[in-house]
């Protein structure tokens, strides 16, 4: 296999199906035999629910465990292994909490390495997998940096809504400003439209913007994921809906995603640290 490759899912809008993403493009990893870690970057924990956690916020070990040695001298160090969760179908992931949002204010006040927290938090997992997906959070702050510091590319999420399309321009502006001030080049690796019903009018306008403004800077993949009640049924259900409905459409098209995916990011180089 080749060296563990650390993609960010981004948009600067929430609710256009980023964490849904993540838990699919995950499956559909395992299920070719890649060693795979999910890890929730999002202090609304909705990939930790989506992953069969409930109440993420009760977990004892979490990303926040994980994070607070790296930001407090005084708190213990924690094993990253003590914080992943190992499913059925193949799938590692880190849950969070709310108090990640707490965690992001102390790491602004670092004088050192603020931007490296992630980074070095995750370095230990790097050898156990192939992939690291991180399901981003919608603000650009802090935590956001620190995706950028420790990702080697992005994978963009939109639908074909106004402010999901503009989501994904505001988060373009930050990839381009995040490689700049960290002095890293961050692979673009496509660009997924999802949530998709080409029988209206708004949503096939909403595809058409997305390929003309953003078809120029990255790969955006023809495949797309239809707007389907399967999607919502799985993930009420806690599961993929590559597993829940796997000859649905949506499954089919995030099967599809996935070889573009990796013909997209094994095309480039390994992460340089």
């Amino acid at each position: 296999m080749n060296e563990c490759k650390v993609i960010a899912i981004l948009n600067r809008k929430g609710g256009v199906c980023k964490t849904t993403t993540t838990h699919n493009l995950g499956v559909a990893l395992a299920q070719r035999g890649y060693r795979v870690l999910l890890v929730d970057c999002d202090t609304q924990r909705n990939l930790s629910i989506s992953l069969g956690i409930d109440h993420p916020d009760e977990e004892q070990y979490a990303l926040c465990e994980l994070l607070q040695p790296l930001v407090d001298v005084d708190a213990d160090d924690v094993d990253i292994h003590t914080c992943i969760h190992h499913l059925e179908n193949g799938v590692d992931f880190i849950p969070n909490k709310q108090a990640l949002s707490t965690l992001e204010k102390q790491i602004s006040t670092l004088d050192f390495r603020r931007e490296c927290v992630l980074f070095d938090a995750l370095e230990d997992a790097r050898p156990d997998y192939d992939y690291i997906l991180l399901d981003c959070m919608a603000s650009l702050g802090m935590l956001a940096v620190n995706v950028m510091m420790a990702c080697d590319a992005v994978l963009l999420v939109s639908t074909p809504e106004e402010d999901s399309i503009e989501g994904v321009s505001l988060a373009s502006d930050f990839i381009k400003e995040a490689s700049r001030a960290l002095k890293k080049r961050i692979h673009v690796c496509g660009l997924l439209i999802c949530r998709v019903d080409m029988r209206y009018r708004k949503s096939r306008t909403g595809v058409l913007k997305i390929k003309k403004l953003f078809g120029p800077e990255c790969p955006v993949y023809p495949e797309m994921v239809p707007d389907r009640v399967c999607v919502a049924d799985a993930r009420n259900r806690q599961v993929s809906v590559i597993e829940d409905a796997p000859e649905s459409e949506p499954a089919q098209a995030y099967q599809a995603v996935c070889d573009l995916f990796l013909r997209e990011v094994e095309s480039y180089g390994s992460r340089s640290a």
